[in-house]
């Protein structure tokens, strides 16, 4: 579903960060839409977030000949390099699987979120993603070590606070105190919000 969204957001193929930070933010920001966060935990690398399980799945997507693996290229990092990949879906294979998938209700709110979420990550260009995606405030702010525990800090969902309060700000800036924002347009405001904060 990721993927699909990539695809009707005309950012695919998604680069492996750009999926782990899309994974990422969907879960954090999930609470915006009343749906649950999709993972319990996740790696958090020096270079962004990274999801074991997702990869796993991911991988074996492409083993099961549903997703396409391109753009490989060399990555080489202080203590090691690896070979990294952009992946997109096959449509030929993958289209009557999500047809039967979205005919479900609460698959097709996932997809509209999935899909409004690429499409505000889109604008973030590759060079400006690992920043833009650190400067989120779950992923900065009382996270010691290198795993985020969502069920330690469900309760206080730093990310949705923080789109919340963004929200707050655009409706005082407006003149419009009390109005509430469309779930998509709240996301939309938060990445922007998360670029500017990257970027100093």
């Amino acid at each position: 579903m990721l993927l699909d969204a990539a695809d009707y957001a005309v950012i695919a193929p998604l680069s492996t960060s750009r999926l782990h930070a899309l994974a990422f933010l969907a879960d954090v920001l999930s609470p915006i839409y009343d749906l649950s966060t999709l993972s319990g935990r996740i790696l958090k690398r020096r270079i962004g977030p990274y999801f074991p399980e997702l990869q796993w799945q991911l991988d074996r997507l492409v083993g099961q000949g549903l997703v396409d693996v391109v753009q490989l290229q060399p990555v080489v990092e202080a203590s090691r390099a690896y070979l990294d990949a952009s992946f997109c879906l096959r449509r030929s294979a993958t289209q009557s699987i999500l047809n039967a998938v979205y005919q479900l209700p609460e698959f097709l709110a996932l997809r509209d979120f999935f899909r409004e979420l690429a499409d505000a990550l889109g604008a973030v260009p590759d060079d400006d993603l690992d920043a833009t995606t650190q400067a989120d405030v779950t992923w900065d702010t009382g996270h010691a070590g290198t795993i985020i525990d969502y069920g330690e800090w469900r309760a206080r969902n730093y990310s949705r606070m923080s789109a919340d309060r963004i929200e707050e700000l655009a409706n005082d800036t407006l003149g419009k105190a009390g109005v509430t924002l469309s779930p998509g347009a709240k996301v939309n405001l938060y990445v922007r919000y998360l670029r500017r904060a990257a970027n100093g």
